[in-house]
């Protein structure tokens, strides 16, 4: 131990003789300059040398500068013997260091015949640093250690935040994050493994260094370390991990002595594990920086997934929009199943799709569309509901999801054709207002096992595809209800002009060739063909008024008293009151209603001129009067062609349309059916 002495307490020597140095229990050296000059016997015994090898050394020699990164001896003496009292460290025999205290003091002692030596001369003294200092001096030390371990952290979290930082998809992600701990840990295999979406399975997604073969290998639940990690959630570390006999050799490969496997888990979701193997011990700083990195690492994937599971419903809004605006804006089955499938095979992603109607009446499910196939699948033969997986949907109205065929006790001749290659299997019932209306099929070429969310979005997709067949439905049966009426009405119709036909026998048939003619002048004229119907109606109606026209002026043979005549000349007006409450005939009241107005605007009963005549009583006029010429009656014979001809020219702008006129002649010239006399 050395003892706490100062330089006063040595006295006043009076030569260069230092030997009375020895009496002082505490190393003491004499410096000239900075070289010893003398040492007594303790400062010998401390530094383990003998006065001979110690004299004429430089001090610092055995003087050592210490930081927590190296240690080395002091070149420059200038600043500590400057300072008089300093702390150091001494380098004793076998090469230890110890703490000291120096003091450093000019030599005091008066001599006659060397004063410029007494000058230079300076008396060292070692005393020992007390251990309440050294204490402090160990904690300063490690605190210091600890906060450049925290640096080097702090580094190698900031490194890893800065490589993920731009990255926003998870692929791109992965082989930063397992380059990242590859360096931070100087690692010779590393490898990522992600569970799939119902955790019954773990796949290794990357691997690099010496275990790059493991990549694509599983490991099913249960199976290996992997699976502790997951279910407790907690790091696991082992240095001597060959031992351990529950290491799945298909993620651990090779020979490295030391494993590591940390959780990527973010807002209580596990999102993959790191495995990192080397042949150097994982020690505490390890496993803490390890931590810190996971965490990063597990918050970029979990930023990354929400942004792509935000992007994917977007897509899918977007896609069901496109879905709505098909049903809304046609009402074609086949059109908006295209569209329908489109969206599917888009938005879920998968290789193949297609839609089965249900037949009620004969009990099974009959193709109606598909996309992916390489065959084309419409001559396929429908398919049972009771030995067919669709059929299975149908029955039970329950989705039906089979990841992999190859494990499925299923028919393959169900599958269409082996060159589909189809191994995985999705169905969904088609119901709508509590109806089975199909199934939707889904095919991938490879197992796929797919998440909550998927699932809930082909049934969001069928319930849009069983809407859109409804409605078809709906609309096909409305068109089919209105065409049965529109065939009942007209049937009614004819049923009317066959009556008036057979009150009056004369005019037998005359309703008919007039509709005939009047419709073919109609088109001629580019009337359209919506319209052609309303004048087919208005014609075999023409001339329902009479009803109302007492049988003794109708039937009567001689030529009409004046009165007579007037009462005659209000069928038209009859026949408006008589279909006016009709709805459906409105549309035709123009020719019952205008077909005696004249084009100088002298008929009956409105006194209607020129084009304030609808064009279909227009037409109607010419072609009634050519076929009642044209034909005999009880009170004149038939006229012949010329005859009728010249005498519709001769009231061409007066009784009738100079167009309609020009028209039917031009009509009728090119026919020979009419020109015959």
């Amino acid at each position: 131990m050395i003892n706490n002495l100062s330089g006063e307490e040595w006295g006043h020597p009076t030569t260069f003789d230092f030997s009375w140095l020895n009496a002082i229990d505490a190393p003491i050296f004499v410096l000239d300059e900075n070289k010893i000059y003398y040492a007594n016997q303790n400062a010998l015994a401390l530094a383990g040398v003998s006065l001979l090898d110690m004299v004429d050394q430089d001090f610092g020699r055995w003087l050592v500068a210490r930081n927590d990164e190296e240690t080395s001896c002091l070149e420059d003496l200038t600043p500590l013997l400057s300072e008089g009292d300093c702390r150091t460290h001494f380098l004793t025999q076998h090469n230890g260091m110890l703490p000291v205290r120096i003091s450093i003091r000019p030599l005091l002692a008066p001599t006659d015949d060397s004063a410029s030596l007494r000058k230079s001369l300076k008396i060292v003294t070692l005393r020992d640093v007390p251990a309440e200092e050294l204490s402090l001096q160990q904690h300063t030390q490690e605190l210091i250690a600890e906060l450049s371990q925290r640096r080097r952290e702090l580094e190698a979290l900031v490194t890893v935040a800065s490589a993920l930082h731009n990255t926003i998809v998870q692929e791109e992600m992965f082989p930063i994050i397992l380059d990242q701990f590859s360096n931070q840990f100087k690692a010779d295999g590393a490898s990522l493994l992600l569970p799939n979406p119902n955790h019954e399975e773990i796949t290794v997604a990357l691997a690099v260094g010496e275990w790059k073969e493991t990549t694509g290998q599983h490991l099913a639940r249960g199976q290996g370390i992997s699976w502790q990690v997951i279910d407790k959630g907690n790091l696991y570390v082992n240095n001597a991990i060959q031992n351990e006999p529950d290491l799945a050799r298909t993620v651990f490969a090779g020979g490295l002595p030391c494993g590591v496997c940390v959780p990527l888990r973010s807002h209580s979701t596990l999102l993959g594990l790191v495995w990192l193997g080397r042949n150097d011990p994982f020690g505490e700083d390890d496993i803490r920086l390890l931590a810190g990195i996971a965490d990063i690492s597990a918050s970029n994937v979990y930023r990354a997934r929400l942004f792509e599971q935000t992007q994917e419903r977007f897509q899918r809004l977007s896609g069901l929009h496109s879905i709505d605006m098909a049903i809304t804006s046609s009402l074609d089955l086949k059109l908006t199943l295209d569209v329908l499938l489109d969206q599917v095979v888009a938005q879920m992603q998968v290789n193949a799709a297609d839609i089965l109607l249900f037949d009620p009446g004969l009990y099974w499910l009959e193709f109606a569309a598909g996309r992916g196939f390489v065959h084309a699948i419409r001559t396929h033969a429908p398919r049972s509901l009771n030995d067919s997986p669709a059929g299975q949907v149908a029955l039970e109205r329950q989705m039906i999801s089979i990841p992999d065929l190859a494990k499925a006790n299923i028919s393959t001749e169900y599958w269409f054709s082996p060159d589909e290659g189809f191994q995985s299997y999705f169905a969904a019932p088609l119901i709508a207002k509590g109806h089975v209306k199909g199934v939707l099929e889904l095919y991938h070429r490879h197992p796929y096992q797919p998440d909550s969310e998927w699932l809930a979005f082909l049934e969001t997709l069928a319930t849009q595809a069983a809407i859109a067949i409804d409605n078809a439905e709906l609309f096909e049966h409305l068109q089919r209800s209105n065409e049965e009426l529109s065939m009942a009405y007209d049937a009614t119709i004819e049923g009317w002009s066959h009556a008036l036909e057979l009150r009056d026998q004369e005019t037998h048939g005359h309703a008919q060739r007039v509709t005939d003619l009047t419709v073919r002048l109609a088109r001629q004229m580019g009337v359209r063909d919506e319209e052609i119907q309303y004048y087919r109606r208005g014609v075999l109606l023409h001339d329902i008024g009479k009803m109302a026209i007492p049988d003794r002026i109708l039937f009567k043979e001689g030529p009409l008293t004046s009165a007579e005549q007037e009462i005659m000349r209000q069928h038209p007006s009859y026949a408006y009151e008589l279909l006016l409450p009709i709805g459906y005939l409105r549309p035709s009241l123009d020719i019952p209603y205008a077909h005696h107005e004249w084009w100088d605007g002298t008929g009956y009963p409105r006194q209607l001129k020129g084009e304030k005549i609808p064009l279909a009583a227009r037409i109607f006029a010419v072609v009634d009067v050519w076929d009642a010429l044209r034909n005999k009656r009880s009170y004149r014979p038939a006229w012949g062609f010329r005859k009728v001809k010249e005498h519709i020219l001769s009231l061409s702008g007066t009784h009738f349309d100079p167009l309609v006129v020009r028209e039917f002649m031009r009509m009728i010239s090119s026919d020979e059916q009419f020109t015959r006399e």
